[in-house]
Formats: C-alpha cells, sequence, structure tokens
C-alpha cells in the first residue's frame, strides 16, 4: 500500500515529547500552514518563518586557544593560551597577564573599567591597560560608621554590577559591595549565603535573578540588605550559558519595553527570566529534559546571540 505524505513547508523547532511517527504526521497547532516540529536535527538553524537552514560553517580568522570573550562599549576581552587580552578589530590579541589555566574568567563593565574575575586572579582594564583591583580610598560620610572592610577583594568566579554594587559569586557567598565602591567590602555585612556554588547572577531591572547548584531565584528590589529569596525553579542554571537579549525581541508583551533580560540554559531547558519576578521555562512543554539527545547536565556552557538567534554551547 502506499502512503501519503506531506512536505512540511517548516519547522516550529524541536519536539522529544510526542511519538514521532504521531509528529510526522500531524501537528494540530500549525497544520494548516504546513509547519511542523522536528524529532531530531544536527546543525541546523530555523528562522522567523519556520524555514529550515544549515548552520553557517566558518573560517579560521586568528590561531590559538580562544575562550570566555567578552565586550564592552570599546573594549574587547577574551583568555588565549592562558593569558587575558584585549581583543582588536582584526582579531588580533595584546596579552595583558597570564592567567590560571582552565579557569573561567567573569567580566562587568562598571564607571568606564571593565572588571575581571576567575576565583584565582582579579583586576580591571581601562583605557587597554591592566590594573589591579584594590581596595580603594573613600568618603567616610559614604558608609555606616565603624564599617570594618575586607583587606582585599573577594576572589570570586562571578561578577555582576547592580545599582552601583559590585556583586562577586565565591562558591556558594555572593558578596556586594558598598555603593559606588567596587573596592569596599564590609566583613560584617553586604554577602548573602546561599546552600551551594553561585551558578549565575544577572542583573535586570528592578532586581537580580541568581541560581546555586539547587535552584534559581529571584532578588527584587534595588537595595540587597532588603532582598528575600523567592524561589522560581528547583534546578539550577548552567554556569556561563547565559546571554542577555532586548526585551522586546522576546515575543512576549510583558517584556516589552523592560530593557535587557537573560535568556539563559539550565538542567531542564532553555529559561527567560525578566523584571519583577517574570521567568518562563521555554522548552519544558516541547522537551523532556531526562531523554534529550544533548547533555543538559552540563558543568558549564557559554552563550551568543547571533542575529534573532541564541546559540548555547555546553561542556559536559
Amino acid at each position: 500500500m502506499g502512503r501519503w505524505v506531506t512536505i512540511a513547508k517548516g519547522s516550529s523547532g524541536l519536539t522529544t515529547r510526542s511519538d514521532p511517527v504521531r509528529v510526522d504526521e500531524y501537528d494540530p497547532r500549525k497544520v494548516d500552514q504546513g509547519i511542523r516540529p522536528l524529532v531530531r536535527c544536527l546543525n541546523v538553524a530555523i528562522d522567523a518563518t519556520g524555514r529550515i537552514e544549515r548552520r553557517k560553517g566558518y573560517s579560521l580568522s586568528s590561531s590559538g586557544s580562544f575562550r570566555d570573550l567578552f565586550s564592552a562599549g570599546n573594549t574587547a576581552l577574551c583568555v588565549k593560551d592562558d593569558e587575558l587580552c584585549l581583543l582588536g578589530p582584526a582579531l588580533t590579541t595584546t596579552a595583558l597577564r597570564s592567567v590560571t589555566p582552565g579557569a573561567r574568567m567573569s567580566y562587568a563593565a562598571a564607571r568606564g573599567r571593565v572588571f575581571y574575575s576567575n576565583g584565582f586572579e582579579n583586576g580591571y582594564v581601562r583605557h587597554g591597560m591592566n590594573f589591579s583591583w584594590e581596595p580603594e580610598p573613600h568618603d567616610e560620610r559614604d558608609v555606616e560608621e565603624d564599617t570594618v572592610f575586607a583587606g582585599s577583594v573577594p576572589l570570586g568566579h562571578l561578577l555582576e554590577w547592580f545599582n552601583g554594587r559590585m556583586l562577586i559569586g565565591q562558591e556558594e557567598v555572593v558578596w556586594y559591595s558598598e555603593r559606588f565602591y567596587p573596592g569596599l567590602y564590609p566583613l560584617s555585612r553586604r554577602h548573602l549565603h546561599l546552600t551551594s556554588r553561585v551558578r549565575m547572577i544577572q542583573r535586570v531591572s528592578g532586581g537580580v535573578w541568581i541560581s546555586d547548584e539547587g535552584g534559581i531565584y529571584w532578588l527584587g528590589g534595588m537595595d540587597p540588605a532588603s532582598w528575600d529569596q523567592d524561589q522560581k525553579a528547583d534546578y539550577p542554571a548552567i554556569e556561563g550559558a547565559v546571554v542577555k537579549v532586548p526585551g522586546s525581541r522576546t515575543g512576549i508583551e510583558a517584556l516589552y519595553g523592560r530593557g535587557l533580560v537573560p535568556l539563559f540554559m539550565t538542567e531542564r531547558g532553555v529559561c527567560l527570566a525578566g523584571p519583577d519576578g517574570f521567568f518562563k521555562n521555554l522548552t519544558e512543554e516541547r522537551i523532556e529534559h531526562d531523554k534529550t539527545p544533548w547533555p543538559f547536565r552540563a558543568v558549564a556552557g557559554s552563550a551568543a546571540l547571533i542575529g534573532d538567534q541564541a546559540v548555547f554551547t555546553l561542556e559536559a
């Protein structure tokens, strides 16, 4: 017997929750348009109309072992062959200092500087030069009386700048500096204890999103002293696999006009977080995380926004 075969005009993306036979035959959501989900795919991209294309290849621009790329304003940084480097417009590199092999670098742009830290070394870059990140002189009127500060800046593995304060993730602790003084960290206060290693710190307007190894939390408010941890998920983000996207480009009306919001990979798929505690797992209705063909339970990863698509890479 013969079998009718309908040629799909495009795809709505990957799904692992439906029987492949049923997916091939029927998609009630977009059957009239000829748009169908994929049950497996490799090296493909899907545009806004559902058209499936092979991902573009690449050509060698500069040789070496590159990782941990970052840019802010006119400053672009990377780690190449275990050296922190300035990255030029033609992808030329200028070494600034040696760093610990394999230690992932985190960055935060603040007050005309790009701060960096990997848990072993820290510092900041300004006007193309590297400087030590040390406690700084301050106006006594700007801090509480009798405050005792740490003798050095905490060596953390994650950085974020929020409302004039530097947030530093150091294992299970998140330190936050005196406001407008990224070199001052009180010993008796100004830190938040979690139950396990911090995997993500991401600011939005009105608060901060944090993940440790046990979950994802919303910390609303502009003053860290008043933060309460509102748990939004009982699974963690994957460290480093996060990119900020304009809320207007998410397709979610509640995020229009709300500035940049984090889009990140977790152990249960891709999630989007916004102001006022907005949280949505974008793939949970389509992807069975326990049966996925790629390692959602990755140790770390990275993310980049290329055109209209977020691209994630995961490290098992």
